[in-house]
């Protein structure tokens, strides 16, 4: 069974993804949390190694499905590196764990991108486009997709053009589907 240990980024949903033929490193559980597991075996299992406790509230935005936010900080290590700040939001439907919105600072999306790729091999998409800033300097912007046949992982340099946060969406590829159906409407 696959844990997925790190990341940084949410998902911009108006591209589609490759169909899941066969993501060989396709995670089951974050931070040895199962995907379906309930809000309190989450709990459980990361509030008291959070650096900010496990913070659950319910989604405040009218017209969303009835969802649950759990938030969190905690650090992860790649091979020589210094540990990288990771604050975390894990998602619920129904009561269960259907997805993880991570952020890291973009500066370290170099580290956070290569530990991706060692632990989850080449993503099946990339894209690269180019961020303006408010003064007109132009910044490389990268967006990579990994889908395979439960659960798909997309990582953006800079998410919505935040040139400040990188961002990471690990989520159940229902939970992926629905919120790009939404978008939509």
């Amino acid at each position: 069974m696959r844990t997925f240990v790190i990341v940084a980024a949410a998902a911009s949903l108006s591209l589609p993804l490759l169909a899941g033929a066969g993501w060989e490193r396709e995670p089951t559980s974050y931070r040895d949390i199962p995907f379906g597991a309930s809000e309190a075996e989450a709990e459980s299992k990361i509030g008291a190694k959070s650096k900010r406790g496990f913070d659950c509230r319910d989604d405040p935005r009218p017209g969303q499905p009835e969802q649950r936010f759990c938030f969190s900080v905690t650090e992860i290590w790649g091979s020589a590196m210094a540990p990288i700040r990771v604050d975390e939001a894990l998602i619920f439907m129904s009561g269960k764990l259907v997805a993880v919105e991570m952020s890291v600072n973009s500066e370290r999306y170099t580290d956070t991108r290569a530990l991706l790729v060692e632990m989850y091999g080449e993503p099946f998409k990339k894209e690269r486009s180019t961020v303006t800033n408010s003064r007109g300097a132009m910044f490389q912007d990268e967006r990579l997709q990994w889908k395979g046949k439960r659960m798909m992982l997309q990582f953006d340099r800079y998410r919505h053009g935040n040139l400040r946060r990188s961002e990471a969406l690990l989520a159940t590829i229902g939970y992926y589907d629905e919120k790009v159906k939404r978008r939509l409407e």
